[in-house]
């Protein structure tokens, strides 16, 4: 099968180039099958990728607002028409393991990023100020920085590589692509989609030769960790917006600050890394809702995914009650194929991914944690035994116990921290007790408790009452530092803001200069 099936190549110029090692990826519900092909980069090819990037940005930058909008309008449309839903869903099912429920809520929530960034290019404005100096008008302006680099994780191929390239378009930016090399499909998917969407455009189509007329607004290279350092490093990339670990984001923000010569623009550089998420469940709660969000938050998507719940504190007073309707939940979950409608969990992305998720739980076991559900690797059967598939798993402890790493560190799989705390006030202090600053949840029905999380609360995104998982595209979306991010949040109204540099102008329309004054 290997043999006959297409090599996906990187793109450059709206070109696909057949260059490099062949690399495979297998299918994480049975690693026996080889479902995609692709060519390894080359420093050389990214190089010609960023070169290709910069000479579309003289052309893409001076496209109007409204052009812009129109490609990504363009883009929304296709994706939400099941052709192209449901290449998408097989692709990501196939190649990461998505259940395909999950899968294609991914493709709904990309079809509503792309609605909402279409409007952001013509319903952005700048500030009018009022200058000290008579006759003079005072204004901002914002501009595109140039080529940006757009690295994008495993968990959400479509969804995180499309709002980041989306806003970066909508500024007015060319954007070189590094996906994950676990999602050639959906990669290669992606391109294609904005392709069409372009040649939707009566201005970005040559008529004469039916290509795209600005080619290398968009270009895509295929890789791993040297690929990234080559963009990175390039003088000519403006902005990086990447997704990642937490070790692999202070990496890219070293090559970018202190490998480069001169450094990137601190402003230009967005880095959203891992997730540490917890709830806290008070006396008062309604169990029914928590045990819910729980055991959504903790398994769907295979705990994958950077705001997945991770830690799991209620109050003592509730603590056995909870524990016994969330345990009931959580072995009722079904684990299998992405592909089996009737499946809750699927597998992870990659045998080394189990191999860690299984490490983490052993030292976890090792440092005094008690295990309440799961914990092995699921072989047994013959829809297990091929693939990368463990048992939804919960381990108790203590929040402050250092050395209890199911409560202390993210473990990127469906696996989740519980510990009794005694009250509000050691529930939010084992809520901020951690490095990392992404979602935080509460679950009560005392409005005033609920205020007053949400003001202590240390963390970027804050829910009461629901599940840790996503965010909507209107709102921003990410961490407050610590080990969870770096520079300005994703989505929202200021989607654009990393891909965008700010201008003041001062114009005098009198007829004199106003000159000695004290500044």
């Amino acid at each position: 099968m290997a043999e006959t099936m297409h090599t996906h190549g990187h793109i450059i110029d709206d070109v696909e180039i057949l260059d490099g090692d062949v690399l495979e990826r297998r299918n994480p519900a049975n690693n026996d099958e080889v479902v995609a092909l692709s060519h390894d980069g080359t420093p050389a090819i990214m190089d010609a990728a960023v070169e290709s990037s910069q000479k579309a940005f003289e052309r893409w930058s001076e496209t109007t607002p409204s052009l812009r909008g129109e490609v990504l309008f363009h883009a929304a449309v296709l994706l939400n028409t099941p052709a192209w839903r449901t290449r998408f869903v097989e692709a990501m099912v196939q190649e990461i393991g998505k259940t395909a429920g999950g899968a294609n809520g991914e493709v709904t929530k990309t079809v509503n990023i792309l609605r909402y960034m279409s409007g952001l290019p013509t319903h952005t404005r700048d500030d009018v100020y009022n200058g000290d100096q008579p006759n003079v008008l005072m204004y901002g302006r914002s501009e595109p920085v140039g080529p940006a680099a757009i690295i994008t994780p495993f968990n959400f191929p479509l969804a995180v590589t499309v709002w980041k390239a989306a806003a970066a378009l909508a500024a007015g930016c060319t954007v070189v692509i590094k996906p994950s090399p676990h999602a050639p499909m959906t990669s290669a998917l992606i391109m294609e989609l904005f392709r069409e969407a372009m040649l939707r455009v009566p201005a970005l189509k040559d008529t004469s030769t039916g290509k795209l007329a600005i080619p290398g607004v968009i270009n895509m290279v295929h890789g791993g960790p040297d690929i990234v350092s080559a963009l990175v490093r390039n003088q000519l990339i403006q902005a990086v917006s990447m997704t990642g670990s937490t070790q692999a984001g202070e990496a890219i923000l070293k090559m970018a600050m202190l490998d480069r010569d001169p450094m990137l623009d601190p402003g230009h550089f967005l880095a959203e890394r891992g997730g540490d998420n917890a709830i806290l469940v008070l006396a008062d709660a309604d169990l029914d809702m928590a045990v819910s969000a729980a055991v959504t938050g903790f398994a769907i998507g295979e705990g994958q995914r950077c705001t997945a719940t991770k830690r799991i504190l209620v109050d003592e007073l509730v603590a056995d009650r909870f524990l016994a309707m969330f345990l009931e939940k959580v072995r009722a979950l079904k684990v299998g194929p992405g592909s089996d409608p009737k499946s809750d969990v699927g597998p992870l992305v990659t045998p080394e991914a189990v191999e860690r998720v299984l490490a983490s739980i052993q030292q976890s076991l090792k440092n005094g944690m008690e295990l309440l559900a799961g914990g092995s690797r699921l072989t047994e059967s013959s829809v297990w035994a091929q693939g990368n598939f463990i048992e939804p798993t919960i381990l108790a402890g203590d929040p402050k116990n250092r050395d209890h790493l199911a409560l202390r560190e993210e473990i990127f799989g469906p696996v989740a921290g519980f510990a009794r705390v005694r009250g509000f006030e050691e529930g939010i202090a084992a809520v901020n007790d951690n490095a990392h600053r992404h979602v935080a949840g509460v679950f009560t029905e005392n409005p005033r408790r609920a205020a007053e999380f949400i003001r202590r609360a240390n963390a970027g995104m804050v829910h009461g009452n629901n599940s840790t998982l996503g965010g909507d595209v209107q709102a921003p979306f990410g961490g407050t530092g610590g080990a969870t991010s770096f520079g300005p949040q994703e989505m929202g109204p200021d989607a654009m803001r990393v891909f965008q540099r700010h201008k003041t102008v001062g114009w005098n329309y009198g007829n004199s200069v106003l000159g000695g004054r004290a500044r």
